[in-house]
């Protein structure tokens, strides 16, 4: 998978997410759903972030997510810089 089908494949769910969840950043995700997103690897998904973030084309941020054990919490994320 190419990082342009990746993109492509965030772009389409940022979309799904902007009518679901109107309380948060649409354009944020965890690693964990990323790796759900893309079917690729966490070892994949962390480098392709990590040079994503040199370039510039995500940040990392904060979100509220369910814990394991039920309880929201902030949670490490990172927002996509999105041109609109």
């Amino acid at each position: 998978m190419t990082e342009a089908e990746i993109l492509e494949q965030i772009s389409r769910s940022i979309a799904e997410r902007k009518e679901m969840k109107p309380d948060d950043d649409p354009y944020s995700f965890t690693s964990r759903e990323l790796v759900e997103l893309t079917g690729m690897s966490a070892r994949i998904i962390n480098l392709m972030l990590r040079s994503m973030i040199e370039s510039g084309d995500v940040e990392s941020t904060r979100v509220y997510r369910k814990t394991i054990a039920g309880v929201t919490a902030r949670t490490p994320a990172y927002r996509f810089k999105v041109e609109i």
